[in-house]
């Protein structure tokens, strides 16, 4: 039984209006016993996604579902999701994206999944639906474009992976708010229109962990994902491949800020003082190194203005987990 829990499916969407018909029919057909809404939260968007998407549902959607169409007016998927997450009343909040497509039961896996509590996040695999012919590439970088499988077999992935794709993402409204509730969070913007920004369900995945939850994929959770035929030329691919890469150069803050929850504050000092100087001729390593001794020794002021955003969030989140243990003692 999923009894007891509640969902909030958002749909972020810029644009949507020709996309989002596919969506809202797979969503109504998912069988669930416990409550459910839909939430399509309109990126600015200039085709009346919003509109075409109320009638869309007036026309297929599941009784028994809730749906909400809102506006977000600040262009970014990083904006809309955390419109949505604000807005939404469940205890799960399943992000959807509007070319993806939930198997029936997909709500249903997710919620047992989440029924343990040391759980942060569960992702599922993506079956391709490509309009057009295939490009060679595809089968190389998929996992670029969130195709597949995210790992060889379903278990915790918090250490192996450290990060889940957004399409299909399942995570508790609470965590969520703790996340958005934080200074500076989240740093990274995530696609704009067809700027190829990314990294913002990574940077959720990073924030989870200094949040102490775990990472899981599941492959039950399966869900069909489309991708039109614009993105599927090597111009797009670069633009992707760029996005991803620039994203990287700052989540690396979080790898640092993880690894400083597990080791004493004089042992990182020690540490990372030795990793600096035998790397100084790497300009990366010691940036990071540097940033890790600086936030051992909790000395914010000798940041950078990046560096203290990230510190911020880091100390934040540190608060809230120890308020959380304590509560639990």
């Amino acid at each position: 039984m999923t009894a007891g829990f509640s969902v909030s499916v958002i749909i972020c969407s810029y644009n949507g209006a020709s996309r989002v018909r596919s969506t809202l029919e797979a969503l109504a057909k998912c069988k669930v016993d416990f409550p459910v809404e839909i939430i399509l939260v309109d990126n600015e968007s200039n085709d009346g996604t919003a509109d075409v998407a109320r009638q869309v549902w007036d026309e297929v959607g599941n009784p028994n579902f809730v749906f909400r169409a809102l506006r977000e007016p600040q262009l970014g998927l990083t904006f809309a999701r955390r419109r949505g997450v604000r807005a939404a009343r469940g205890d799960l909040i399943v992000f959807c994206d509007d070319d993806n497509w939930l198997a029936s039961d997909y709500l249903k896996v997710a919620v047992e999944v989440m029924r343990n509590p040391a759980i942060g996040a569960v992702g599922g695999q993506c079956e391709p639906v490509i309009e057009g012919t295939v490009p060679n590439f595809l089968y190389s970088h998929g996992g670029g474009y969130a195709l597949g499988i995210q790992a060889v077999t379903p278990g915790d992935v918090t250490e192996s992976r450290g990060y889940l794709w957004g399409a299909g993402l399942t995570a508790r409204r609470g965590d969520l708010l703790t996340l958005y509730d934080c200074p500076g969070f989240p740093v990274l913007l995530d696609r704009r229109e067809r700027q190829l920004s990314a990294g913002g369900d990574s940077e959720i995945c990073a924030g989870l962990i200094l949040l102490d939850r775990r990472l899981v994929y599941d492959d039950r959770l399966y869900l069909r994902h489309f991708v039109p035929a614009y993105r599927l030329t090597s111009d797009y691919l670069l633009q992707l491949v760029t996005g991803f890469g620039d994203s990287h150069e700052r989540l690396w803050y979080y790898a640092v800020l993880r690894d400083l929850r597990s080791h004493s504050c004089i042992g990182n000092v020690a540490r990372n003082g030795l990793r600096w100087l035998r790397w100084m001729a790497d300009d990366t390593r010691k940036q990071r190194y540097r940033f890790a001794f600086l936030g051992a020794a909790r000395l914010p002021a000798a940041m950078t203005e990046t560096e203290r955003v990230y510190y911020r969030i880091y100390r934040h989140l540190l608060s809230k987990t120890r308020l959380r243990a304590h509560a639990a003692g």
